[in-house]
């Protein structure tokens, strides 16, 4: 059995959008969760928060979303978090890219806000259940 999912790192540039993605993360899916407004803040951000997910935008003003996946998987401590990108750039080719460079899944925006934190909970459940498929028959 995996353990629970409470403590997300949310990186999202756009305050509205991040307004609404807090609501929902926090509010509707009981998650802790840390905002960060710049890829530089979640790197700094990472190893004192202990992220469980990172849910990070693609496009910011100061490094990409891909950058600092790349950075975080260079941690010691963030080489197996899961990370899922929340973009527009969504388009099939896009979503490989993203998945190539080591994303588990990636969520469209605009996204459902009264969906968002089932959706974090199911790719949560099914990035734990591909880290260990024997978990489900014990």
């Amino acid at each position: 059995m995996h353990e629970d999912l409470k403590r997300i790192l949310y990186l999202e540039d756009v305050e509205e959008i991040a307004e609404i993605g807090l609501m929902a993360l926090e509010d509707m899916g009981a998650f802790l969760v840390k905002h960060c407004a710049t890829g530089q803040e979640a790197i700094d951000a990472f190893t004192t928060f202990k992220p469980q997910l990172c849910l990070f935008d693609v496009m910011l003003p100061d490094i990409s979303g891909l950058d600092v996946l790349k950075a975080i998987r260079a941690m010691p401590e963030g080489r197996n978090v899961p990370v899922v990108f929340m973009t527009a750039k969504a388009q099939s080719h896009e979503q490989e890219l993203y998945r190539e460079c080591g994303a588990i899944d990636v969520i469209v925006k605009p996204f459902n806000p009264l969906r968002l934190s089932d959706e974090v909970k199911a790719l949560w459940a099914q990035h734990n259940e591909s880290q260990n498929p024997t978990a489900l028959s014990a």
